[in-house]
């Protein structure tokens, strides 16, 4: 990976911090919002599980895009692209941590078969639903982990550090790793190539969203020919390129919409909506609600929280 690989790459990393450097490990939770939202395609240096305990998601990886309905777990290692679509009033719940917890103070032949793969991202995405043999116990397991995570202490860290060595046992046990290493041994270099021409354009859009984006001048960047590039662009994000960028602009303008008193008209030209009208229907037919009833309903919650902290 050249110079400019390495950047594009780095963008694209998750700026969020997934615990502390004494515990890296962090638990997320969604139930019951009003309006739908889609966690934009990154990629992170930890281990992430998700329990989509109810609803209709669209999870999307390189592999493409796919519909899951809870309840369902999905696994996915370091360094792997993924983006997640939360229909409203699902619930759901993402446990992310450094694999390097697993790791013991002495050369452990059974945990050196695992983690590895586990940090190099050589091992592949999973996906188990209740038809999986080994689904129960992992979903037992990763309950009992959040509920641990509820109340830190010294001790629940110590808990939850040994249910995360259950769950490398059920991986072993089941050969769950065995499988997708069999399946990343078949990667080859079209693959990375896909890769590494998406970690650009995403880039480029990143930079570049607030201006128009020209599907020639995207393909001729990636040096694909526009036909191909669609292909590629969509089997990777999940969604064509235009509306890859409306995304992007859209969740822009919700961080302002919540964190300013702006006006909507002002928010929406500020992140590449020069019709306001064509952003007011992008966006109520992306969350079901217009952006006037998503900045009250988002500013209600927060005043809520500031209430019940004081």
């Amino acid at each position: 990976m050249n110079k400019e690989d390495r950047e594009t790459w780095r963008q694209l990393k998750e700026a969020a911090q997934h615990g502390n450097l004494i515990f890296p490990l962090a638990t997320y939770q969604m139930s019951g919002r009003k309006y739908s939202f889609r966690v934009n395609i990154h990629w992170h240096k930890e281990v992430e599980f998700m329990r989509l305990i109810s609803g209709e998601f669209r999870f999307g990886s390189s592999k493409g895009e796919m519909v899951l309905k809870g309840p369902a777990i999905v696994f996915i290692p370091a360094n792997k692209l993924h983006t997640l679509y939360l229909p409203p009033l699902c619930k759901e719940e993402s446990l992310v941590f450094d694999p390097k917890l697993l790791e013991m103070q002495n050369y452990d032949e059974i945990l050196a078969e695992i983690v590895p793969p586990l940090i190099s991202g050589d091992s592949e995405i999973v996906i188990l639903t209740p038809q999986d043999e080994v689904f129960l116990s992992l979903d037992k397991l990763l309950d009992q982990i959040f509920r641990l995570k509820e109340q830190d202490s010294a001790v629940n860290y110590l808990l939850i550090k040994a249910k995360l060595l259950e769950l490398a046992a059920l991986f072993y046990n089941f050969k769950i790793l065995s499988l997708t290493n069999e399946l990343s041994k078949n990667r080859g270099r079209p693959e990375k190539l896909k890769h590494d021409k998406l970690k650009e354009i995403l880039t480029y859009i990143k930079d570049h969203y607030t201006e128009p984006i020209d599907l020639d001048k995207m393909a001729k960047l990636a040096g694909l020919q526009k036909n191909y590039f669609c292909r590629v662009f969509k089997n990777i994000t999940a969604m064509n390129l235009t509306d890859y960028v409306n995304e992007y602009r859209l969740k822009k303008t919700m961080e302002d919409l919540v964190l300013t008193d702006e006006s909507i008209a002002l928010i929406s030209k500020r992140h590449g909506f020069e019709n306001q009208s064509h952003f007011y229907h992008l966006f109520k037919v992306r969350f079901g609600i217009t952006p006037f009833h998503y900045r009250k309903l988002r500013k209600e919650d927060l005043k809520n929280k500031a209430t019940q902290k004081a």
